[in-house]
């Protein structure tokens, strides 16, 4: 399964976490071996771990991110794709 960065942000000493287009299924607490292809062509390794990202303007909503250990925001731009896998 692969999907689409649609934003992304910088923990300060915890590093990025990206919000995906699209739901996983994938349970929360376990590590995710994922491939990150940027719009550039590069390619990244990175272990995933699943988070739930709230907002609530206008109204609330609840969007699967993933922390992506190992990456910064400056590697991972928007419309990157992340495919877990298997």
């Amino acid at each position: 399964m692969r999907l689409e960065v649609i934003e992304a942000f910088q923990i300060t000493g915890r590093g990025l976490v990206a919000v995906l287009d699209g739901a996983t299924g994938l349970p929360i607490g376990a590590a995710h071996s994922t491939r990150v292809s940027t719009p550039t062509g590069a390619i990244h390794q990175a272990k995933a771990y699943k988070e739930w990202l709230s907002t609530r303007k206008p109204v609330p909503v609840e969007r699967e991110a993933f922390f992506l250990q190992v990456l910064d925001k400056n590697k991972v731009p928007i419309g990157s794709l992340v495919e877990f896998m298997k």
